[in-house]
């Protein structure tokens, strides 16, 4: 399970409180994910306090994503143009795994982060951009991407291997529109107020959670609009996930909830 949105939604809800009331509800999730959390917005310092937290609250269980946010107008109330927010990002890449640690990289010498996570805390960089992935080491272990085509996920994840000699693998946020009226609705990209949907029949979904896992997505964050108040779409998910993962043959593909702000 992963909060709703990322930093840069400006909605006036903090992920990692959300995150913790989640986790304090002692919801039985394999992972608990942050969505992208944006450098710019947060020292590095205090970023790392935050997750050595939730990785402790959770047991263990926290995914983190880090990203340089792209709406501008949100960027501006934080002072940072283009050139700023990348480099933030770049910094909170090379610094935040060694505060991570407990090496207590980047920081004064007079000052000590003393309480790194119990575990070590999984990382992933909300790009696409092969640079932003050249000289990591395993601590990053994945991209995270909106929604793309499996042809997409497929060459950028290959892009990715050549500059860092290693696979990785790709975290997927997805607006997803389960037709139940129309279960053999073919895949279908549809506007909305923010960012594209994916429309699909419930009849197909397995077979496009199976096309995106074969091409590279081992998580899928999904938010789910709207619902009846049985949980009609979202039990459709379920469904296609355990299909899914049954026609992988244990390949690991449950989408993860997303926790509404």
């Amino acid at each position: 399970m992963t909060t709703f949105g990322s930093d840069d939604l400006g909605s006036g809800h903090d992920p990692a409180s959300l995150l913790a009331f989640a986790i304090g509800r002692q919801l039985p999730f394999r992972e608990f994910g942050t969505s992208v959390l944006c450098p710019g917005y947060h020292s590095l310092y205090a970023m790392a306090r935050t997750v050595a937290s939730l990785q402790s609250l959770s047991g263990n269980r926290l995914v983190v994503g880090l990203g340089s946010g792209m709406r501008p107008e949100v960027n501006r109330v934080f002072g940072l143009d283009d050139t700023e927010r990348r480099r933030r990002t770049v910094e909170a890449r090379d610094v935040l795994p060694g505060l991570l640690a407990g090496r207590g990289t980047g920081l004064p010498d007079d000052v000590t982060f003393y309480t790194p996570p119990m575990g070590e805390v999984p990382l992933l960089l909300a790009s696409g951009d092969p640079q932003m992935f050249a000289g990591t080491d395993r601590t990053v272990v994945g991209w995270m991407s909106m929604l793309r085509s499996a042809k997409l996920i497929r060459e950028t994840g290959e892009q990715l291997r050549q500059v860092t000699g290693r696979p990785l693998r790709c975290a997927m946020q997805v607006t997803l529109e389960p037709d139940v009226q129309q279960p053999m609705r073919p895949p279908t990209m549809v506007p909305t107020a923010t960012v594209p949907a994916l429309a699909v029949g419930t009849r197909l979904l397995p077979a496009v959670f199976v096309g995106y896992a074969r091409a590279g997505v081992d998580r899928m964050l999904i938010h789910l609009p709207t619902d009846d108040n049985r949980w009609t779409r979202l039990h459709a998910i379920a469904a296609a996930a355990r299909q899914a993962r049954a026609e992988l043959a244990g390949a690991d593909v449950v989408p993860a909830a997303r926790l509404a702000a």
